[in-house]
């Protein structure tokens, strides 16, 4: 699985959020065979996938990515391999337009279960 934050930058909070939501959801989107018959989702799986899929503002953004890899994994019975490219951009941008609190507080819950401790990753990068 590859996520590249490498373009992100943005003068607002809000602004920043549609971009990292827009992120995930092209992770989805990269993935989503998972939707086929054999992709063998669960109907609540099956409706938060296609919530982030249609990046839809209620969605359960946060932990979104550890969840892929877990659905990845079950499907391919392999662990999954995550690539995480220019992670540090957005921060950068969040502390040169003053949110770095809003940034912080939600890339380290997108990324705390993706790369930390996801028994479904073999290698988090």
């Amino acid at each position: 699985m590859f996520v590249s934050f490498g373009k992100f930058t943005a003068p607002t909070w809000e602004e920043m959020k549609l971009l990292l939501i827009r992120q995930i959801s092209l992770a989805f989107r990269a993935h989503r065979s998972l939707l086929d018959a054999d992709g063998g989702l669960f109907a609540d799986e099956r409706r938060r996938f296609e919530a982030i899929l249609n990046e839809d503002p209620s969605a359960l953004y946060q932990g979104a990515l550890e969840d892929l890899t877990a659905l990845l994994s079950r499907k391919y019975q392999k662990g999954v391999i995550v690539l995480v490219d220019k992670y540090d951009k957005p921060m950068s941008s969040a502390h040169e337009h003053g949110y770095l609190d809003k940034a912080v507080q939600f890339l380290s819950s997108v990324f705390n279960g993706c790369l930390k401790g996801n028994p479904y990753a073999i290698l988090s990068v």
